[in-house]
């Protein structure tokens, strides 16, 4: 402890403030704004300036006193971080010791400092909060100049919100593109992934008939001389004949092998219908003829058949799908049979062999619900000669064909 008047003095002080948290104006200030008070109320006759100008200095000398506090209490205690604990909102207050040299400065030097200090454009000194012990004061509280941009780790800062929100959508974005391999933009991507699937077809096939002749050019055709029939069958006497539409129907599997490629195999029904003028004769078994008539007559020809395709993808989406298509097929003529129109007269005919023919086309697919489409599969088909009956194929061996149907996946 130091002896000296003036540093009891300042030690008492501090205790006052230190333990009521006010400030309290120096005793000797106050012993000499009495001892004015007191002369002013003597002499209340003395010119004005002269009591303006008492004034004035009193007030200048309570000023100082108060000056001089706030410099000893600023000089007195430092403010210091925390050490890293984790939580960077909480700043400790620490005193410093000070030395007798620092307490025996004149209230001159603390007032100089101070205004050099607001020079500076330093805050204001704040009014300390009674502390008792270390006191952990908000980081809110302390005025941001007192903390060294210098000494904030960088790490620390927190991203703004514009910042935060842009890297977790750049984030997400490839992670996005990390497992979405595949976007399908338009008709001619297709998709990545492949799921074997296996669908039942019913379908219809029309074909053309552009060979097709007009009706005879006369009931009667010139006398030819032929030799006598030896059994009994239908013989053609006109050189003209009306051929119907082909008509198809099947029922069928296609099985996908991947996502480009599928073959499909099934079995169908054709009927072939031609007209034309000809000879009916009915031949006994000696080889004389019983019965001969000329008429026209309707020829009927029905073909069971297994055609296979195999299906190449161009365009596949959920709704829409574009393929080409090529293949063959093998036919059977199960009847061949002849009507006499202007009798009750009917004729069948044996026919040995097989009709194969090959077909190539292009086809599109509509999903009119989840596990069925509805498919138009337009096709050009060549029918080879295998020895068949006379219909629209052996005089039209090239033909257009139009097939549409259902698909069912299953």
């Amino acid at each position: 402890m130091f002896e000296d008047k003036n540093i009891n003095e300042f030690d008492l002080m501090m205790k006052s403030i230190l333990d009521e948290g006010r400030e309290e104006v120096p005793a000797g200030v106050w012993e000499r704004v009495s001892e004015s008070l007191d002369k002013v109320a003597a002499s209340k006759r003395k010119p004005a300036a002269v009591i303006w100008f008492r004034r004035a200095g009193i007030a200048a000398a309570a000023a100082a006193a108060a000056i001089a506090v706030g410099v000893v209490l600023n000089h007195g205690t430092e403010e210091a971080l925390l050490p890293d604990t984790g939580d960077s909102s909480l700043i400790a207050v620490v005193e410093q010791e000070t030395s007798a040299e620092e307490h025996a400065a004149t209230v001159e030097e603390r007032a100089e400092a101070v205004t050099m200090l607001a020079d500076a454009k330093r805050p204001a000194a704040r009014k300390p909060a009674t502390v008792t012990e270390a006191t952990e004061i908000p980081a809110a509280e302390v005025p941001v100049t007192e903390i060294p941009v210098a000494e904030i780790p960088v790490a620390e800062i927190p991203e703004t919100a514009q910042e935060f929100i842009e890297s977790q959508s750049a984030d997400n974005s490839a992670e996005a593109a990390e497992e979405n391999i595949y976007f399908p933009e338009d008709w001619g991507e297709e998709k990545e992934t492949f799921r074997p699937s296996t669908s039942i077809v019913l379908s219809g096939l029309a074909g053309t008939n552009s060979a097709q002749g007009q009706n005879r050019l006369s009931p009667q055709k010139a006398p030819v001389v032929t030799p006598a029939p030896e059994k009994t069958g239908i013989e053609e006497t006109s050189t003209k004949s009306t051929y119907g539409i082909p008509v198809s129907a099947g029922v069928g599997v296609k099985i996908g092998l991947s996502p480009r490629w599928a073959v499909g195999i099934g079995a169908n029904y054709t009927m072939l219908t031609r007209t034309f003028y000809g000879k009916y004769t009915q031949v006994n078994p000696d080889g004389t003829i019983a019965s001969s008539t000329s008429s026209d007559i309707r020829n009927t020809q029905h073909y069971v058949g297994i055609p296979v395709n195999v299906y190449y993808n161009i365009i596949s989406q959920d709704r829409v799908s574009l393929y080409a298509y090529g293949g063959g097929s093998a036919e059977k003529c199960i009847s061949d049979d002849y009507n006499v129109l202007s009798t009750a007269i009917s004729h069948r005919e044996k026919v040995n062999g097989l009709q194969f023919s090959a077909n190539a086309g292009i086809g599109v697919e509509f999903a009119i619900g989840k596990n069925l489409g509805v498919y138009i599969d337009p096709s050009l088909r060549y029918y080879f000669n295998n020895g068949q009956p006379k219909s629209i194929r052996t005089v039209q061996p090239l033909m257009f064909g139009f097939e549409m149907g259902l698909r069912v996946n299953l």
